[in-house]
């Protein structure tokens, strides 16, 4: 599966971004919450324009794989972020029907730059620019010098074949005789005179002039081909810095994340074991109670038990004195 261009409308913002195969919602997802307006922890609703004109919800991987199969290239999507994102998408739509459909017909290897051709790749491409505007410069200026040859060549023959202003009497000069021309009469038109072939020093002078043309359009495309390389290599660096400074922010937003989480996690293990610290101290201090209670309990009943002993004893001893004075008055 290749990867799949998006453009993001966010309402006022247009942004674009490159999916990485095998593309799922949830990095669509996670693409749209970078540039929503709610933040990187909001959930936007996101839509997209079916083959019908008719704006329709993308919340799965079904319904992603529905539009891009309605798409006119499934490589290339136009999603809008949000309510204001759909009206800014229809609103474009409404201004320029076919900016949107162009954008959906262009492949992300053709539209999406790279990131930064490798110098090897460099020479290549600069030489294959530079010989396509040379012929363009050559051929261009072949058709100029052809077209400034015939207007010279053309202005020198009406030239040499204009009629004199004088009529029939300049004749005269030339040794022919003249004849007398009425006013109310035109005069006849005389007979083309030949066209004399250039000199040698003006096809000099021209061959020089070419050459010297074709120099400077070769310069001027050569320096305009330099200029072009230099700003898509330009691009493609800021592409590939843009690109390096997102994914920064996302790990740092990510080691953010974790921090807290395990900060969160550690909060939450300390009240656990402080909660089972207070539990574990009450049953102790309940055991405690209960075992002075049993303590207390059971010097209850020997104090019980020895004043009924002692009591038995006294009762002894009275029944038993009893006993020794019967016997001793009998």
């Amino acid at each position: 599966m290749n990867p799949l261009l998006v453009k993001l409308y966010t309402g006022d913002d247009v942004r674009r971004r490159t999916l990485a195969a095998p593309v799922r919602f949830g990095a669509l997802l996670a693409a749209a919450r970078t540039v929503a307006a709610g933040g990187p922890d909001s959930t936007p609703p996101l839509y997209y324009c079916d083959d019908e004109g008719d704006f329709v919800t993308l919340a799965s991987d079904a319904e992603l794989d529905e539009a891009r199969a309605c798409a006119p290239n499934p490589d290339a999507l136009v999603v809008a972020v949000g309510a204001s994102g759909k009206q800014q998408l229809a609103r474009q739509r409404a201004a320029a029907p076919a900016s949107a459909a162009s954008f959906a017909t262009a492949s992300p290897a053709s539209a999406a730059p790279s990131a930064v051709a490798s110098p090897a790749a460099v020479p290549s491409n600069l030489q294959s620019l530079i010989d396509s505007a040379v012929q363009n410069a050559v051929a261009a200026s072949l058709e100029q010098l052809q077209a400034s040859m015939s207007a010279s060549l053309s202005s020198s023959a009406a030239s040499s074949a204009a009629p004199s202003p004088f009529g029939t009497f300049s004749s005269a000069f030339h040794g022919q005789p003249s004849t007398p021309v009425s006013p109310f009469q035109p005069a006849p038109a005389p007979a083309p005179a030949p066209v004399r072939p250039a000199s040698p020093r003006f096809v000099a002078e021209e061959q020089r002039r070419i050459d010297s043309e074709l120099e400077r359009a070769i310069a001027l495309s050569r320096q305009q081909a330099e200029a072009a390389e230099a700003a898509q290599v330009r691009e493609r660096l800021e592409a590939t810095r843009r690109a390096a400074e997102e994914r920064r922010r996302e790990e740092e937003e990510e080691r953010r994340r974790e921090a807290e989480a395990k900060a969160l996690a550690q909060a939450q293990a300390q009240a656990e074991a402080e909660a089972e610290a207070r539990r574990k101290q009450e049953e102790q201090k309940r055991q405690e109670e209960e075992e002075e209670k049993a303590e207390a309990e059971r010097r209850r009943k020997e104090q019980k038990h020895d004043a009924n002993k002692k009591n038995r004893n006294v009762k002894k001893k009275k029944k038993r004195k009893q006993k020794q004075n019967v016997d001793a008055k009998n």
